[in-house]
């Protein structure tokens, strides 16, 4: 857990997007996230406002890095983005200091 990183996105969604919609399109980047080094687990998740969280647990910040530079090319990603209100993305990592 030396440099465990959580990388912590939240956005909205385009105005006519239903929630299952957001999950279909986030399940189409699964196989390709489930390739990418370093990747140990995503976690998604919606408020009652239709914000959407979406944390994935890396190994390392490099990784972590590694992969959101990688993102825009990878199988699903085009699916996954057109559901996303673009100007509300906020991505944002974080050291992993405890695991209980």
């Amino acid at each position: 857990m030396d440099d465990e990183t959580l990388e912590i996105v939240t956005f909205k969604t385009v105005p006519t997007v239903t929630p299952e919609a957001v999950l279909v399109a986030a399940q189409g980047m699964l196989p390709w996230l489930k390739t990418v080094p370093g990747f140990l687990s995503r976690h998604m998740a919606r408020a009652e406002d239709d914000q959407w969280v979406d944390c994935v647990r890396w190994d390392s910040k490099a990784n972590a890095l590694a992969a959101a530079d990688a993102i825009m090319t990878a199988p699903g990603a085009a699916d996954f983005m057109s559901v996303i209100e673009p100007n509300s993305v906020v991505m944002r990592h974080y050291h992993v200091a405890l695991t209980v």
